[in-house]
């Protein structure tokens, strides 16, 4: 995410950037967007108490931007959202009833969310985006995923739960990540006119 903060910082935002516990820390449990959630929460209860920002937007790319939309549906204080390439549902994603497999391959994966919760104590029915993208309304939102990942990702439906405004760019010839390098020009304008519109007076 560096090049896109330098994008970013280009454009006159002030950055901070942060990472999520168990990258961090590789000796602490993944937890997958729960816990990290509310650390986003004290990121912006720290960046609102520098000096003249006024306004603060997220962006986060895969489990981070699952994390944006978790955080930004619980914290009002985020007041524009780019979530690019998340998961759309924990539960249906690790158990997955599209997959191709075996019955007894199919049982194993139905019990992962068990196993998760005893590992980390957090129930995976809680890392829902697309359960919560809706009171993420009416602050903007832009959803940005590969074309290669969007059906996995459920981009389009995340997008009809999500209420006004909000923007849906499917990056084409593009898998999971690698959008900016990808359209590097079209990143840049799509977001950076994002941001823009939605923290103007913030800068």
């Amino acid at each position: 995410m560096l090049r896109e903060g330098a994008i970013l910082a280009r454009h006159g935002y002030g950055l901070l950037m942060t990472e999520r516990r168990s990258s961090a820390h590789p000796e602490w449990q993944a937890t997958l967007g729960h816990p990290e959630a509310a650390d986003l929460a004290e990121a912006v209860t720290w960046a609102r108490s520098q000096p003249g920002v006024a306004h603060v937007g997220v962006l986060g790319y895969s489990l981070g931007g699952v994390i944006a939309i978790l955080g930004a549906a619980r914290d009002e204080r985020i007041e524009a959202v780019v979530a690019e390439g998340g998961f759309y549902d924990l539960t249906a994603d690790i158990t997955d009833s599209d997959r191709q497999c075996s019955i007894l391959t199919r049982l194993l994966y139905s019990t992962h969310p068990l196993f998760f919760r005893w590992e980390t104590g957090v129930d995976t029915r809680s890392i829902s985006p697309i359960r919560v993208i809706e009171q993420i309304s009416p602050r903007p939102l832009l959803l940005i995923y590969g074309e290669h990942e969007a059906d996995a990702g459920h981009a389009w439906e995340q997008y009809e739960a999500a209420g006004e405004p909000k923007a849906l760019w499917i990056v084409p010839d593009c898998g999971h990540g690698g959008y900016l390098q990808a359209a590097p020009e079209e990143w840049e304008r799509r977001v950076g006119a994002f941001f823009d519109g939605a923290l103007s007076e913030g800068r």
